[in-house]
């Protein structure tokens, strides 16, 4: 028994380590991006974190979720399509700094919308 939960401890590593570093962005005051990048290099797990992150509420959260997005919007089209209903919230966010930050972002992107 101690084998077979060794073997799916080791099996399901990168999840437990994904969860750990996502729990301790989540609690952390300002999220570090180089964590970010390096969580988010699967598509499924950047949705994941993206979707955690946004979801505090907390604005040096979601300026980090807008940052990291505008890191992969050339690389990664995909992420940025699944993540657009964060995208229109950013949009109409009360903080200006965020909206800027958003807008530029679509521009670097040529992303008219």
């Amino acid at each position: 028994m101690l084998l077979i939960g060794l073997l799916l401890l080791l099996w399901q590593r990168e999840e437990i380590t994904f969860r750990f570093n996502l729990m301790a962005i989540l609690r952390s005051e300002v999220p570090d991006q180089s964590w970010m990048r390096e969580m988010g290099g699967r598509d499924e797990r950047a949705m994941r974190m993206v979707r955690e992150l946004w979801s505090t509420g907390r604005l040096p959260h979601r300026r980090a979720v807008v940052e990291y997005l505008r890191s992969q919007i050339t690389r990664r089209p995909q992420l940025i399509q699944q993540s657009a209903p964060m995208l229109m919230e950013a949009a109409l966010d009360p903080d200006h700094s965020l909206r800027e930050l958003l807008i530029s972002g679509l521009k670097m992107a040529k992303i008219s919308e």
